[in-house]
């Protein structure tokens, strides 16, 4: 049986069935409720105030990591939008050599798309692809606000300058 302050394993499938799809009649339905009371059920239930704190807790959990999430995502645009193919290859006189794994910092390995090992007949030919960095740079300018309209927007500053030295004196 469930404490004072705690809800019930019956309570708690409630709760998860309603965050599918915020639909108190069909959570009730789905958490085993009568058919015939699960609107009323439902209603009961949400203005319960021990559930009401589990769902405001769970809610803050769902957005913690929906933004870690979307921070993981801009952080993964930004290793490709920026990332030079340097990072991934020595260019020399003598020749372009593809940079071992371990000289790679492991954050920039997510912006290669492709490496190609091909025999010909001069030997062994190597090739390093990375993911589109326009495309990316397009993707974060577009997060950032970069393109809209009125980033540019130009603005009236009246500015006070105040003359420490006179040169001319």
């Amino acid at each position: 049986m469930a404490q004072k302050n705690e809800i019930s394993e019956k309570q708690r499938i409630f709760l998860n069935e309603y965050l599918k799809d915020l639909n108190g009649k069909q959570a009730a339905i789905r958490a085993g409720y009568s058919v015939k009371s699960a609107k009323v059920t439902a209603s009961r239930m949400l203005t319960n105030a021990n559930l009401r704190n589990e769902l405001s807790k769970q809610i803050r959990e769902i957005y913690d990591n929906y933004k870690n999430d979307q921070e993981k995502v801009i952080r993964e645009l930004a290793v490709v939008g920026f990332s030079r193919i340097t990072d991934y290859m020595t260019i020399l006189k003598e020749g372009i050599t593809i940079k071992d794994t371990n000289e790679i910092p492991e954050e920039l390995i997510g912006a290669i798309s492709e490496v190609t090992i091909a025999d010909t007949k001069d030997g062994k030919r190597k090739s390093i692809k990375l993911h589109s960095k326009i495309e990316a740079l397009k993707l974060l300018g577009n997060y950032h606000r970069l393109f809209d309209e009125n980033h540019n927007k130009q603005f009236d500053i009246k500015l006070k300058v105040t003359t420490i030295h006179d040169f001319d004196k």
